[in-house]
């Protein structure tokens, strides 16, 4: 097993240990394991999160029912299995944060704007090419009209592969996608 994943393993369980949330300390810790990392070992991403134009490679920790999305800087998202609940990194300076009420209002703000979103219920499809299943969640905005359509696609194996969601306040959608050619031999 490479020190890396060693270090990561050693991360996660601190995570676990430490409660529901993922404060600054375990954070700062996490990144400094992942930068101190050699080069050759930043192909072990297996995640992408995208949002605009840019990509960036991060690591899945999961604990305390959600899944941390990280890189070795400042890229943060924090997934509870069916939302994006917060965003960091993205856009310099700037955090984006999503709040529930019941099951079908969702609020996304920043700094200075508020999307406020009525959402249907999760529906399932089968994808376009029958390989996988798409998870959708279908919201509109309450003060302009507009929809957004959150979706989560689950392989043929019952492992999520891509989430899709609207985290901006403009209506932007961030997206986190399992990389398809993954080594996981450690």
């Amino acid at each position: 097993m490479s020190a890396l994943i060693k270090r990561l393993l050693w991360m996660s369980s601190l995570v676990l240990l430490a409660g529901c949330t993922v404060s600054l300390p375990q954070l700062s810790a996490l990144r400094a394991a992942i930068a101190t990392a050699p080069t050759e070992q930043y192909d072990a991403y297996e995640w992408v999160v995208s949002y605009g134009n840019r990509q960036v490679p991060v690591y899945a920790i999961s604990g305390s029912g959600q899944v941390v999305f990280a890189d070795a800087n400042n890229v943060l998202v924090t997934f509870d299995g069916w939302r994006i609940r917060q965003a960091s990194g993205l856009i310099e300076g700037d955090q984006f944060n999503v709040r529930s009420y019941g099951d079908d209002r969702i609020v996304v703000t920043n700094r200075f704007q508020t999307l406020d979103l009525e959402c249907s219920n999760w529906f399932v499809r089968a994808a376009d090419d029958q390989s996988a299943s798409v998870w959708e969640n279908p919201c509109v905005d309450r003060w302009t009209g507009r929809v957004y359509t959150n979706s989560i696609v689950v392989d043929a194996s019952g492992q999520i592969s891509e989430i899709r969601q609207v985290i901006d306040p403009d209506g932007k959608y961030v997206k986190v996608t399992k990389r398809k050619n993954t080594d996981n031999s450690g």
